[in-house]
């Protein structure tokens, strides 16, 4: 069986490769991601604040592409920008993770992202989940959150094209 010819005969190989590790991949990382996120739910706890607490707002221009209208288009995203501290024994922390996935995505909900700036307002003070073993990884809410249940399923979305794109290809016997 000549590889080069069955490639060139059946580009779908290649596409439905890069899909499958793509998937591989993309799942792999959220499986991580949840694991951690179960994980952290038994980490120590320290006392902490609130150090800064905003709505982050970014806005991007991209080309529309259509001749017929100015050519530009602007995207809004917003993402809620939280920092925190916390001392253990003699030693000041710093973070802005809210928990495992919270900084997946392009953007969130401007609602979604002032609640949390609302639920963590400058000065409150917080109990912080860190990492027994590397205390300057931390969170403010452990467990498993939607954005990494997302990144699961469009991995095995991603995962299930390459399969279909593979498995409609007649390969030699």
């Amino acid at each position: 069986m000549d590889i080069k010819k069955l490639i060139s005969e059946n580009p779908g190989i290649i596409i439905g490769g890069i899909f499958l590790i793509i998937g591989f991949v993309v799942t792999l990382m959220n499986l991580i991601r949840i694991l951690q996120s179960l994980i952290s739910k038994s980490w120590s706890i320290a006392d902490g604040s609130i150090t800064k607490s905003v709505v982050h707002v970014s806005r991007n221009y991209s080309s529309s592409g259509s001749s017929g209208g100015s050519g530009r288009r602007q995207t809004t995203n917003y993402r809620p920008d939280i920092e925190f501290e916390y001392r253990i024994q003699d030693t000041q922390f710093k973070s802005n993770r809210i928990y495992f996935g919270s900084k997946m995505g392009a953007s969130w909900k401007y609602r979604r992202s002032k609640k949390y700036v609302e639920k963590f307002p400058v000065g409150r003070h917080v109990s912080i989940y860190y990492k027994p073993s590397n205390h300057s990884k931390a969170i403010l809410e452990p467990g498993v959150h939607r954005e990494l249940l997302f990144g699961i399923l469009m991995g095995i979305l991603v995962l299930y094209i390459g399969y279909a794109i593979l498995s409609s290809i007649n390969f030699p016997t």
